[in-house]
């Protein structure tokens, strides 16, 4: 049965449908253990030796013979070296394949399952699995054994003490296995064993240990071998995982019945509603538990088309977990595994989950700071029973009187006495005895920046905020990073570091605890200083510096915006602010009071606010003769116009359909697929790529060649300009005019100069005061990117003509035809010298075919 979504609803009258599938499967078949890694004094994290095993191209093709893996770590496999049967030799990119793994392998499904002895040779599970290459299976404990790190038998005992034994080869899958006892007739998942009372330990490793757990107690029947049924509270033992006995308390009876595993033919839970609910709450109230774990009405669906309606609860939070249903309130509860049904519709209402939401936010947080869970205290020593102390990290109090505080604290130990140091915004350190505290704890924060790293390394304006505080404290800011060994008087516990921000205010120096500083950064920085080469190269288009504004205490502020984060990070509070192109940066926060920020990229407005329509608008070119297609598939024929994104541009943002004296107006939100038109004469398309309209160059299938709307690799152009930048403008001309000259001629006679690159040169040298440091072409003046674009699963590869094309390339040899060629001709299609043929290669590597 496949896997489902679980689908829990405020409301819902019918089962909803939806299914899951895993699109991007591991593609090393084969474990670790398998693999003979190769020592190497190379910077490659990892390489195997050559071994028999099996390559899976692209066009499914598979290739037989030995193979090596290489990548940074056995986890980031990037190519694999092939050695076919047929004396081929090929290096093969992790992208050109579907799998790849060694044969003959036996799979080890749980390699941490596995206890093993001192010698490191012989391993166990108590109960497994094993499946042999003709197809038979087999449970009970597992006994393994190892020689020089190779897996060499297997022996597997069912509780009836037969063994099996195997050689490692006959063995397809082995695995540690969810234990479940056949005796038992009803409940078995709601048994919790989670109570370990006593213990047998044979030798020093952890093979020689029996283990003996019992479950929690619940209500229950057992069946002995005589056919008597007793009914009460149960309790099942476990010995090394397996049941061994169950005991009964009756009531109105003194003694305990006491059944060994021989005993007995049957037993199982008997367990309400309200007995399951108390089990689930325990010490807590209902109230924090998450409502998807408390029985609410609802349904569930099988796949024989059965619906059964009643109360509906998760057994743990999880898409595919566990179903417990009841038919009505006071019911004994059943459990249904995950495989076991296909939908579930659970009716919680919507206040109960505000209301959990609510207890969470509360629960994890004090003055709307997070609370860290786990805590993690930073020691400056630990003396262990003599005494341990922490360095101030952000925390919180709260004193028994009900009061709380946040600020640095630090944690001391000295034998049995603790006391916490709280350093709060403008106040003194103030001490704490355990015995004055409620609650204490960290709070999930550092110091942050937006700025990068190296804007520190000397003193120069900047500003600190500190927790619970809202005044910014400007001044000469100073950062003093020390890393010291804890001290010990045991093993050594590694390094501890220290931050100190030390602020000059008006001649007065002040120390900061790094623990009490919340955020900090620079002021009066110029855009390069900021950013040096980085400047305006992000592939979010919001982080590099447009034309914006934001009112800030009332007052409107107009200059260049960029945002400090990618937008798909979900935070759009900090921004990078300067009145001109040319001026000073400063961040500004919107949490700290900053409203109604613009941004304006390339004509429309797409921050907060609308633009100005009448100043960001370009003419529409049309009419034209086609249709549109949305993304559902629907095609609307009629005479289309298009607007440009940008004078001169080759992309459209905006188009209008008009169909029997009815216009449609259709903006870059996603909903048109594509535009197909008649201009000229000829039919030209353009599809829908990073909130653009991109012309298609070249199709074959689902496959086609567009040019990239927002590249990101810098043009020489760029590269130069940045570095006269740095340089300053005022550098000797005759150097500048030489080194542009020099490259002009070379590009422009390859030609390989891009249009943006042609307008600066004929700028630069007709000497128009073109200064491309405060213009719009200093900030985007990149590389002419293509992008080859898959329509059906949106798969896509970049490259840059005459320069880069290694992701082509990969795809390519997924394609066993391509691996025929001959050498001269596989890399004019790598190049994309026949851009078509390029296509159908990659198109017949998919399994479409050629075309």
């Amino acid at each position: 049965m496949k896997a489902r979504i679980i689908h829990f609803v405020a409301s819902a009258s019918v089962i909803l449908a939806a299914t899951c599938s895993n699109i991007y499967a591991q593609k090393n078949k084969s474990p670790r253990n398998n693999y003979k890694q190769l020592t190497t004094s190379s910077s490659i994290g990892y390489l195997s030796k050559f071994d028999q095993g099996y390559v899976k191209i692209l066009d499914g093709t598979v290739i037989n013979g030995e193979i090596q893996i290489r990548g940074d770590s056995f986890d980031k496999i990037s190519s694999v070296n092939v050695r076919s049967d047929v004396g081929e030799k090929y290096i093969f990119h992790t992208g050109s394949l579907l799998e790849f793994g060694l044969k003959r392998s036996t799979v080890n499904a749980t390699p941490n399952s596995f206890v093993w002895d001192e010698t490191g040779k012989k391993g166990i599970v108590h109960f497994g699995f094993v499946k042999t290459n003709s197809g038979q299976e087999y449970e009970g404990e597992i006994t393994i054994t190892k020689n020089k790190g190779r897996l060499e038998k297997i022996e597997i005992e069912n509780r009836d003490k037969e063994k099996q034994k195997f050689e490692a080869e006959d063995v397809a899958i082995f695995g540690a296995k969810e234990y479940v006892d056949p005796k038992c007739a009803a409940g078995w998942p709601l048994i919790n064993f989670n109570k370990s009372y006593w213990g047998v330990q044979k030798g020093t490793s952890e093979i020689d240990q029996t283990s003996y757990v019992s479950s929690e107690s619940f209500p229950g029947y057992v069946i002995d071998n005589q056919g008597q049924k007793s009914e009460g509270s149960l309790t099942v033992y476990l010995v090394n995982d397996i049941v061994n006995k169950v005991h009964v308390e009756q009531e109105n009876e003194k003694k305990k019945l006491k059944l060994k595993y021989d005993e007995f033919k049957e037993y199982g839970a008997q367990i309400n509603t309200e007995e399951y609910m108390k089990r689930v709450v325990k010490k807590w109230e209902i109230s924090q538990i998450h409502p998807e774990m408390r029985l609410y009405p609802g349904a569930i669906s099988f796949e024989d088309g059965t619906i059964k309606k009643g109360l509906i609860a998760k057994k743990k939070l999880s898409d595919e977990s566990d179903i417990i249903y009841a038919s009505e309130a006071n019911a004994l509860v059943e459990l249904y595994t995950a495989n076991q049904y296909e939908e579930v519709v659970q009716n919680i209402p919507e206040e109960d989950r505000v209301a959990y939401k609510k207890y969470v936010y509360e629960r994890d947080h004090v003055l709307g700071y997070e609370i860290q869970r786990p805590t993690r205290w930073e020691f400056v020593y630990d003396y262990g029973t003599g005494g341990s102390k922490t360095r101030f990290q952000p925390g919180y109090v709260k004193t028994k009187g009900g009061e709380i505080k946040i600020g640095a604290i630090s944690r001391k130990y000295m034998g049995a006495n603790m006391s916490v140091f709280l350093i709060e915004a403008g106040k003194e350190e103030v001490k704490f005895k355990r015995e004055e505290l409620a609650e204490y704890g960290l709070l999930n924060r550092e110091s942050s920046s937006v700025f990068p790293a190296s804007s520190f390394d000397k003193k120069q304006k900047g500003f600190i905020q500190l927790l619970g505080s809202n005044e910014m404290i400007t001044g000469i800011l100073t950062i003093d990073v020390d890393v010291k060994a804890v001290k010990t008087d045991g093993a050594p516990k590694g390094n501890v570091t220290e931050t100190t921000f030390i602020m000059d205010v008006n001649g007065e120096k002040i120390k900061y605890e790094g623990g009490l500083v919340d955020v900090y950064g620079l002021i009066d920085l110029s855009m390069e200083q900021l950013f040096g080469n980085q400047l305006n190269s992000f592939d979010d288009p919001r982080r590099n510096f447009h034309p914006g504004s934001f009112v800030l205490n009332g007052a409107k502020k107009e200059g260049f915006i960029a945002y400090t984060k990618n937008i798909e990070a979900g935070d759009e509070d900090v921004f990078f602010f300067s009145e001109s192109e040319d001026g000073l940066v400063n961040v500004y926060y919107k949490s700290k009071g900053a409203e109604d920020v613009t941004q304006l990229i390339a004509g429309p407005n797409i921050d907060e606010t609308a633009g100005s329509e009448e100043e960001n608008s370009i003419p529409l070119s049309g009419p034209y003769p086609g249709h549109v297609v949305t993304w559902s598939g629907d095609q609307q024929e009629g005479d289309i116009k298009v607007e440009q994104a940008a004078k001169g541009g080759w992309f459209f943002r905006r188009v209008n359909l008009t169909n029997n004296g009815e216009t449609k107006e259709y903006g870059n939100d996603k909903e048109l697929k594509s535009i197909s038109f008649e201009k000229d004469g000829n039919r030209v398309e353009y599809v829908f790529y990073q909130f653009e309209y991109v012309e298609v160059l070249n199709r074959v299938g689902p496959w086609i060649q567009i040019r990239n709307p927002h590249p990101t690799t810098p043009s020489f152009a760029n590269d130069l300009l940045n570095g006269l930048a740095k340089q300053g403008m005022n550098a000797a001309r005759d150097e500048m005019d030489k080194e542009i000259a020099k490259e002009a001629g070379k590009r422009i006679g390859a030609g390989k100069a891009s249009e943006s690159e042609m307008q600066f040169y004929a700028s630069y040298f007709t000497r128009e005061k073109v200064d491309y440091t405060k213009s719009n072409d200093f900030f985007t003046l990149n590389a002419k990117e293509h992008i080859v674009l898959n329509e059906n699963d949106q798969r896509h590869f970049m490259y840059i003509p005459g320069m880069y094309y290694n992701q082509i390339e990969a795809q390519l040899m997924g394609c066993y035809d391509f691996l025929l060629l001959d050498k001269d001709t596989r890399k004019n299609l790598v190049r994309m010298k026949d851009p078509v043929r390029t296509l159908a290669f990659l198109n017949k590597a998919y399994g479409k075919g050629m075309e």
